[in-house]
This record gives structure tokens, sequence and C-alpha cells, in this order.
């Protein structure tokens, strides 16, 4: 089974974001190597039984041979997500098979006055 960890789990509302999680294979954390033709997906919703996401993102960035996969935030993508703890999934799909990776909680911050100003 493959599992994976987040290097932050939270972000403020209407600031850009970079999402960074490592798919390992085990509990010792070794990576999980990603295949070249496999697309991760990140879904976020307000819990896992609200029917629509929030926010569906692909991968914007991958270190295959590491299990590392960066998704990017703009402003826009999170400015109206209300401030609380959302569901966050991701999967990797390759040809007919999809992966399970993560589900847990993901929480929004309300606006980092510093940052938007």
């Amino acid at each position: 089974m493959i599992t994976a960890w987040l290097v932050q789990d939270w972000m403020y509302r209407g600031s850009s974001y970079t999402l960074v999680v490592n798919v390992v294979r085990n509990a010792q954390g070794d990576p999980y190597e990603i295949s070249e033709t496999a697309v991760a997906k990140l879904r976020i919703s307000l819990s896992s039984t609200y029917p629509n996401a929030l926010i569906e993102k692909e991968a914007s960035h991958y270190v295959r041979n590491l299990g590392t996969l960066h998704f990017e935030f703009e402003p826009a993508d999170t400015e109206r997500l209300l401030a609380v703890a959302h569901d966050l999934t991701i999967h990797l799909e390759d040809g007919d098979k999809v992966l399970p990776v993560f589900k847990g909680r993901f929480g929004i911050v309300d606006i980092n006055e510093g940052v938007a100003q």
C-alpha cells in the first residue's frame, strides 16, 4: 500500500501556495517511484460526504523517482474557501489503475493580511 505525507497541512486563503506531497511505499518512508505515465490528482471538499469538489488540481511538477508531487495554488483558487478544515484526497491515475495516495484533513486559515497586501 502506498501512502503520503504532506510537507505542510494548511494554507492561507487567497495566497499563492505550493503543496508538496511525498508518496512513500512503506512505514519506513521509502519513496514510491511514480511511473512516467501516471498523473496525480488532488481534490479538496468540505467533507467526504459533500458530493462536489471545491478544488480539483493535477500536480504541476513531479520528481518521479523520489515520489514527490507539487500542487500549485493561485490566490483565486482559495480566496473564497471557508477558513475551516477540509477533506483532502490525492490519487494517482495510471492507465486503468487508480491508486489512492492520501486522504486526510487540510486546514484553510483566514487571510494573512501581510501576504494579501
